[in-house]
């Protein structure tokens, strides 16, 4: 058996019961966000207007978006995702 310790970041919000367009362009809204950067599933993507609905609340704020993140998160994926928000200078 393995051992380990796993910390968990503290979450400071949970938004719920309603759209969630609507619930990201608030939160950037109230952090002061200009440049919002959107890490989601490529299916999700590809199959459901969902974030394009969020694109587009977000209108000027929208900064990039990744969608290439494999099962269970290998940690070449996460660099690069990592990269590609940065690179996007995003602020959130």
């Amino acid at each position: 058996m393995k051992t380990g310790i796993i910390n968990f970041g503290i979450m400071e919000r949970v938004i719920f019961g309603e759209p969630t367009a609507t619930a990201i362009t608030s939160e950037a809204n109230r952090i002061g966000a200009k440049k919002v950067f959107l890490l989601v599933g490529g299916t999700l993507n590809r199959e459901t207007d969902e974030v394009q609905k969020i694109v587009d609340a977000l209108g000027s704020k929208f900064y990039g978006l990744h969608d290439n993140m494999p099962a269970h998160s290998p940690r070449n994926a996460v660099i690069e995702c990592a990269n590609v928000a940065r690179n996007a200078e995003a602020d959130l």
